[in-house]
């Protein structure tokens, strides 16, 4: 039985590689995807003064531990001051990790956890919930 199995797979990979296929180098690079999908063409974006309407960012998205608040202090030092500055510009958010380079970390993670990434000098790399 296991050398039977082993000869299905065995022939399934050598026949997975054959088929059709197209080059990419055989395809306009805008018809690339639009040729593989069987679909027309896909039309390049023309140059224009068109402006992208802004979106507003979806509350249910939105950083619950002020992470984007935190932001400004990138590339400060994390000495007491500025971790007690940092603290007072997030709240109410209380919980803060402080994660320095290689440093271990849980895997549970936790929208409302701050976490503030360190470099090996103490200088705030980052920002980020979790």
């Amino acid at each position: 039985m296991h050398k039977m199995t082993m000869a299905a797979v065995a022939t399934a990979l050598m026949l997975g590689g054959c088929g059709d296929t197209t080059e990419a180098e055989d395809v306009p690079p805008t018809d690339v995807i639009a040729a593989r999908a069987d679909q027309p063409a896909a039309v390049p974006y023309p140059d224009s003064e068109r402006q992208l309407p802004e979106v507003a960012p979806d509350p249910a998205e939105r950083s619950n531990c002020n992470a984007d608040i935190a932001q400004v202090f990138v590339g400060e030092m994390a000495d007491a001051e500025t971790r007690g500055r940092l603290l007072s510009e997030v709240a109410p958010v209380t919980t803060v990790r402080w994660v320095g380079p290689g440093e271990a970390t849980t895997d549970d993670l936790d929208p409302d956890r701050l976490n503030v990434m360190l470099d090996a000098r103490g200088a705030i790399t980052s920002t980020r919930c979790g």
